[in-house]
């Protein structure tokens, strides 16, 4: 979180905020208890949603992995299997009994 998006945040929770030659600017909290509950909830929230967008692409990334080496196997397994049928049919054709 960026300084201007904690002014942002600070000024939507009612604060008076003097950022001209102040760094970090000065947050007036006297008096302004429910402000200062309503601006602590913002940067909860803000904090929240951003690492639940982050785990929320882990997830998806992991997802799209596990599929893509299931789509892998799927595809070995139809090689393999129709290796299989070929040998069988090649088998039935030719009168050739396979020992496996």
């Amino acid at each position: 979180m960026n300084k201007q998006k904690i002014i942002e945040m600070a000024n939507e929770s009612g604060f008076s905020i003097n950022e001209l030659h102040c760094s970090p600017p000065i947050i007036s909290f006297v008096g302004q208890e429910e402000e200062l509950e309503a601006f602590a909830e913002m940067v909860r929230d803000d904090y929240s949603k951003r690492h639940a967008q982050l785990w929320l692409r882990r997830i998806d990334d992991a997802v799209k992995a596990e599929r893509e080496a299931i789509e892998k196997r799927v595809m070995e397994l139809d090689e393999t299997l129709a290796t299989r049928v070929n040998v069988i049919n090649k088998a039935i054709r030719t009168g050739e009994k396979n020992e496996r």
